[in-house]
């Protein structure tokens, strides 16, 4: 596989689950009592992560 589709896919895949798991977790950690701000620094920071984690791949 050439490395610029594996970059896609990972894209692609990474956004899905930003998606799919971002409105789940911030609902399910504000039930936990958690603030939004708290909820907003570690949906940034899961966020950073990937991007730092495509890095090398791309």
């Amino acid at each position: 596989m050439k490395p610029a589709r594996a970059l896609e896919l990972l894209n692609f895949f990474m956004a899905d689950v930003q998606a799919g798991i971002g409105p789940f977790l911030g609902v399910f950690l504000q039930a936990r009592g958690w603030g939004t701000d708290a909820i907003g620094t570690v949906m940034t920071i899961g966020g950073i992560a990937g991007v730092f984690a495509s890095s090398p791949a791309g």
